[in-house]
């Protein structure tokens, strides 16, 4: 059964019924679950997408959203205000689930993570009762990285930043020998951060195939109020490859995002790897062979994105705890093609290992739980010292584990 609820106290109402008779239950926002968990066979769906609602505060530093809103729907509503928040790169992702787990994008050099700009939020516990955190403090710590194991999040009160344009795109290298570029991008980028690298610049280097074959790029978003001060970054960005072609222009976040979301599929097979790395020129070689092995057909790619500034502060307000200054790469190991799910997928479990191996030291802890919940995740590397929190407010808050979803896979 799906079911789509209206409001908080629609979500309350359902939560008791299904407590109550005992039944299995998932919860969707965006749907993108990589680990398919936001359906389930013989189980109740609570649809949260059509709680989707903006209301931006009066002096439009917060804004108060329905949980069911996807990237999307949030900017296009912020856009009209020349607002912002952080938010990932693609657009039809649900932002709660996104935002409560890490919350890695763009923006983060800049304004954090996710978990750094939820200020606020309502909470459905497991009696049917609506929690405000503004009563309940405590449980905004752990909504901050452990989302939804303490109740359904029914709104989020987040940061908003006053952005009128941005200068973003991509930069596209030659190709050819596709190990080689992309090892010496890496070497290179390595290079550069080294040189008083600006938070307000967000950057991830890929590569993946596309329609006209093999690609290698970097994005490039820039968050300075004048652009001015982003262009000698962009050129030096330009300098990692022989540039052939670069797309980056002055335009808005909600243009940028829905051209980033063109990269994605509706839907697709496979799954997503992560690892995350404190240097890059330790393994440059390493991503080389890794970016070599590619699948040759559309969909798997390597992405690496750069974790700084904000992002990486020490954050006792939150249960997330990876907070050292690093780079989480992707190995989206997906098709749009059923038959070749496979082949991405063993990609990506031997370029994982193939990394963990090369240098231990250069590895940290755990995977990034909303793309990869391999069986590999404790609860130690998740939540690190925050450990004890969590296990606190999960009593408190859902002594029964009624919530137990989200986390369903780690080895306890």
């Amino acid at each position: 059964m799906i079911v789509r609820p209206q409001t908080a106290d629609d979500v309350a109402k359902l939560v008791k019924y299904i407590v109550k008779n005992g039944l299995e239950f998932t919860i969707r926002g965006g749907g993108h679950d990589m680990m398919g968990r936001s359906q389930a066979q013989d189980a109740v769906t609570i649809d949260m997408r059509d709680i989707r609602y903006v209301k931006i505060s009066e002096g439009k530093r917060t804004a108060t959203i329905g949980a069911g809103i996807n990237m999307i729907q949030l900017q296009e509503e912020l856009d009209k205000e020349k607002l912002a928040t952080t938010v990932g790169n693609v657009g039809h992702v649900g932002y709660t689930g996104w935002a409560i787990y890490g919350g890695y994008g763009f923006f983060n050099n800049n304004f954090g993570l996710g978990v750094d700009n939820i200020v606020g939020a309502k909470v459905v516990d497991s009696g049917g009762s609506v929690l405000d955190t503004d009563e309940h403090p405590d449980l905004l710590k752990g909504i901050r990285g452990a989302g939804g194991a303490f109740g359904v999040i029914v709104e989020l009160r987040i940061k908003t930043y006053h952005v009128e344009s941005i200068l973003a795109g991509w930069v596209f290298f030659e190709c050819q020998d596709v190990g080689s570029v992309f090892d010496n991008m890496c070497r290179n980028f390595s290079q550069l951060l080294e040189e008083d690298f600006p938070n307000e610049i967000g950057v991830s280097l890929m590569t993946t195939t596309g329609p006209m074959g093999r690609m290698c790029g970097v994005s490039f978003v820039s968050s300075f109020e004048d652009e001015e001060k982003a262009r000698p970054w962009l050129a030096k960005i330009e300098k990692l490859g022989t540039c052939v072609m670069n797309t980056v222009e002055t335009t808005t976040p909600l243009k940028y995002l829905h051209a980033q979301s063109a990269f994605g599929f509706n839907s697709a097979y496979g799954t997503c790897r992560t690892a995350n790395l404190l240097s890059l020129s330790k393994v440059a070689g390493k991503l080389g062979d890794i970016a070599e092995s590619l699948p040759a057909f559309s969909g798997p790619a390597l992405v690496i994105h750069m974790i700084r500034g904000p992002s990486t502060d020490v954050c006792n307000s939150s249960v997330f705890a990876n907070r050292r200054p690093h780079f989480l790469v992707e190995l989206i190991g997906t098709s749009d093609e059923e038959s070749q799910a496979q082949d991405t997928v063993k990609w990506a479990h031997i370029s994982r290992s193939t990394l963990q191996h090369a240098d231990p030291d250069n590895s940290l802890p755990g995977t990034y739980v909303s793309l990869d919940m391999s069986g590999e995740l404790t609860y130690e590397n998740l939540f690190g010292t925050n450990l004890p929190t969590y296990k606190d407010l999960k009593v408190k808050y859902d002594p029964k584990n009624v919530f137990m979803q989200p986390f369903s896979l780690i080895k306890i």
